[in-house]
């Protein structure tokens, strides 16, 4: 989105060349005058105020986005070719709630990204699910990697919502933590998810970036 602000002001009288506050070039009919720094002072006040009124409003309406290039709407056979150039391997299609269809994807290269799951209604993309996981990290990485994830999604939509955070028992004496955050912009959102589940000396711990369209 692209905004102008326009203000016609008339033209004032030619400068002659003792003026001390002004300077004024005229290429055709515009005229562009110069300010001494002490009347252009409050001017710039202004201008910078509405300067960041207007980079807000814009950052707040950038629109969420599939991650790869990819466009909310894609049909399956594209992508399916997509995948295909790219070498990645869709190792299972499966129904899940709510109707869709779920493509588990392995190959595409990413740092630490395990799974890409991609989400289909009608043969069209609405969900795209990144599944970070890696037998050397650590708990300390995967916090990195959160946070780094995190700060990142802040910085282009702002900040986001905590849905979640609990550590609690659940059957068969495992004990699950997790935290989760969600940005949602116009018709679309972001969830971000840490999931641990632990049982003795067993322990399981992944990241997940889900973006989704309504």
């Amino acid at each position: 989105m692209r905004w102008a602000v326009m203000v016609r002001v008339p033209c004032p009288p030619p400068c002659s060349a003792s003026s001390s506050d002004a300077l004024t070039f005229r290429p055709g009919n515009v005229c562009l005058r110069a300010f001494s720094s002490a009347r252009l002072m409050p001017f710039t006040r202004i201008a910078f105020f509405f300067l960041a009124v207007l980079m807000g409003t814009l950052r707040a309406s950038e629109e969420i986005k599939p991650p790869f290039g990819l466009v909310w709407g894609e049909s399956a056979a594209r992508l399916e070719r997509m995948l295909k150039n790219a070498k990645a391997t869709v190792i299972d299609k499966r129904i899940v709630q709510g109707g869709l269809l779920a493509w588990d994807v392995d190959g595409l290269v990413q740092s630490g990204l395990k799974r890409t799951v991609f989400y289909f209604r009608a043969d069209e993309l609405t969900e795209v699910e990144l599944i970070y996981q890696h037998k050397d990290w650590d708990q300390r990485k995967y916090d990195e990697f959160m946070g780094q994830v995190r700060q990142a999604i802040q910085r282009r939509y702002g900040e986001g919502a905590l849905i979640v955070r609990k550590t609690e028992p659940v059957e068969n004496n495992v004990v699950q933590k997790i935290v989760g955050y969600k940005w949602n912009e116009n018709n679309a959102a972001i969830e971000l998810f840490y999931y641990e589940a632990q049982s003795g000396p067993n322990l399981f711990r992944t990241i997940s970036v889900h973006y989704k369209s309504f």
